[in-house]
């Protein structure tokens, strides 16, 4: 048994907390203000029941006092009222309109003797004392309604209606001595009328109240609750983007990571490319002259002389082209100054040059404002794209593309059908992976493609502000 309560305990206890703070908050405000609304309401009821009793009642002994306490003197030194004093009372209480609101009456004389009743059999004799009685004689006006349960009130509450039970001290003229106790049965069909309306018009009152309150705080509440779920759900959303952000920073760090490490390993291989066309191209031409001038120095005759510096001549220049070519490779043009299509155009005239082969360019609008970083990714996306068209596909068909697609600079190197895989594959110059690295490096994108029998599209998409600062 005690499992079970502690089981639904727990189980209420879950439920309340899945309720929203208005919810939780209405249920325990019904259940507080209802239970407010029934104590203050009962209070206050009987609070206006006792004051219309006690004010009616006061009314109605001051009134019988006046009456019949001038007759009843004689119980001073007697035990019952004498004929005329009884008389006296029955023609009042039959002609007056007091008599016609009061229904019966008796008087009391201490140890709870009736002296006097309109139930003749009821005079001589004594009954128990009741609290209301002995609290008569000890000087209160006291009054109770609708408490007919004494032996002696039989004939009143065979009238059936509702009656006000008043005991009135009856005193000496002048010393103010208490020598009886009057009761009075009064009519209190009136007073009950009274107090039905006041209690409805308390409980009308109280539970407006009680609802206007249980309105204005919960829309209070409800108002709090609203910011506080508005502040949650921000919050839900702050953290959201903030891991969001954090996973774009790993994502973009493991990037850089790899980049720099490509690149590392990327310089080493151009290092290596670059010694290994000295070393083949310049140095031996260079050495062959040399070997050259070792053997002019010998030569006596002039035209071997002559022969030699030929050869030594055609050597050096040999030489000295090559060189020219690679540091062309290597330099970048003027770019800090120069308009983005202008280093492209530059990028695509160079290649022509060297190549004797044909490209075709197509610039759109481009924005004025590109930083230098974008310029020169452009420059190196080009050259290398239009290197391989070249190496790849004999430069046929090179087309390169420049426009902005929405914010957006894109660039775009496309050849006639080649051997993608081999492109792909190829270590010399920057290569498509230096290329990709380069272009996401910045935080833009590469794409590269080599469809069977297709046209090879090698694509750069980025920020034109990419690496300010």
């Amino acid at each position: 048994m005690a499992g079970l309560l502690a089981g639904t305990i727990a189980r209420g206890r879950e439920g309340l907390e899945r309720l929203s703070l208005t919810a939780r908050f209405a249920l325990t405000a019904i259940g507080v203000l209802l239970a407010a609304a029934l104590i203050g309401g009962i209070w206050v009821t009987e609070i206006i029941s006792r004051s219309a009793i006690a004010s009616t009642a006061g009314a109605t002994a001051l009134l019988m006092e006046s009456i019949i306490g001038p007759l009843a003197q004689e119980l001073e030194d007697a035990d019952t009222l004498s004929i005329g004093p009884i008389l006296a009372i029955e023609e009042v209480m039959a002609t007056s309109a007091l008599g016609q609101r009061v229904v019966s009456v008796k008087i009391w004389k201490a140890g709870g003797l009736v002296a006097y009743a309109e139930n003749n059999d009821l005079i001589g004799q004594r009954f128990p004392v009741s609290e209301n009685l002995e609290r008569a004689f000890a000087g209160e006006i006291v009054a109770e309604l609708n408490q007919l349960d004494d032996l002696e009130s039989a004939s009143e509450r065979a009238t059936g209606l509702p009656l006000l039970e008043i005991y009135s001290p009856i005193r000496k003229p002048w010393s103010g001595e208490v020598i009886a106790v009057g009761e009075f049965y009064e009519d209190a069909t009136p007073l009950n009328t009274t107090l039905r309306d006041a209690r409805v018009h308390t409980w009308l009152i109280v539970v407006a109240m009680a609802v206007l309150l249980a309105v204005t705080l919960l829309g209070i509440v409800h108002r709090a609750s609203t910011v506080i779920d508005q502040q949650r759900r921000a919050l839900r959303l702050r953290a959201e983007e903030a891991e969001r952000v954090s996973q774009q920073n790993r994502m973009l760090r493991l990037r850089v990571e790899r980049a720099a490490g490509r690149a590392a390993e990327m310089n080493e291989r151009f290092l290596r490319r670059i010694s290994a066309d000295l070393h083949d191209g310049p140095a031996q031409l260079i050495s062959l002259a040399a070997l050259r001038l070792g053997g002019l120095a010998k030569a006596e005759d002039p035209d071997v002389r002559r022969a030699e510096q030929v050869v030594v001549k055609q050597a050096l220049d040999e030489a000295m082209r090559e060189i020219r070519a690679i540091c062309s490779g290597l330099s970048l043009p003027e770019i800090e100054q120069a308009p983005l299509g202008g280093v492209i155009a530059d990028a695509v005239r160079t290649h022509q040059r060297y190549t004797a082969t044909t490209v075709a360019v197509v610039i759109g609008d481009l924005p004025a404002a590109v930083t230098p970083a974008v310029k020169i990714c452009a420059f190196r996306f080009v050259q290398e794209g239009l290197n391989n068209a070249f190496r790849h596909a004999a430069g046929v068909g090179q087309r390169v593309e420049a426009g902005m697609d929405g914010a957006m600079l894109t660039v775009t190197v496309a050849n006639a059908p080649a051997d993608g895989a081999a492109m792909a594959a190829d270590g010399s110059g920057l290569g498509l992976s230096g290329l990709r690295e380069r272009v996401e490096s910045l935080g833009g994108s590469f794409s590269f493609e080599a469809p069977d029998d297709g046209e090879v599209r090698m694509t750069m998409t980025i920020g034109p502000g990419a690496g300010h600062g």
